[in-house]
């Protein structure tokens, strides 16, 4: 049987884990939003850069040709926003359900048995997170709409 000072340990080992844990639970999540928002940046002016080279041509042969190389650069780049924004976006739900679960275990530890403790728990994949960071899709959808408008702009007007 353990003494009290060894259950004291026990439960302060237990806590530095799980803060520990949290910690890089909460750097994850930053990482996931820099990346989204970087993926965004970079696409749109990557978008506006191939547009502003391709519009400086003024041969009509090769504008043809640009036209429709904007066009198919365009799509690709709304491909490409739309498949990493999805996906970073449940990387960062995930991430965000993770630090809530080590959140509630470490509410908890004062009652745990030294068996029950266990960091890597399951995560209800029915629930959604508490923080649903819907701040990401404002700037996703003007990104979105910018380079639809300047393609129906340089190709319609």
């Amino acid at each position: 049987m353990m003494s009290s000072f060894e259950k004291a340990d026990l439960l302060k080992i237990k806590a530095d884990f799980l803060k520990t844990a949290m910690q890089e639970d909460r750097n994850e999540i930053r990482l996931i939003r820099e990346r989204i928002f970087n993926t965004i940046y970079f696409a749109t002016i990557s978008s506006f850069g191939i547009t502003s080279f391709l519009v400086v041509n003024k041969n009509v042969a090769i504008q043809y040709k640009s036209e429709i190389f904007m066009l198919i650069a365009d799509t690709a780049f709304v491909s490409l926003l739309l498949i990493i924004f999805t996906r970073l976006k449940k990387d960062l739900e995930n991430a965000r359900k993770c630090l809530e679960i080590r959140e509630a275990l470490i509410q908890g530890l004062p009652l745990s048995k030294a068996e029950d403790f266990e960091i890597f728990v399951a995560a209800d994949k029915t629930k959604k997170a508490r923080i649903q960071d819907n701040d990401l899709y404002s700037p996703f959808y003007i990104a979105i709409l910018a380079i639809l408008f300047k393609l129906l702009f340089i190709n319609f007007r």
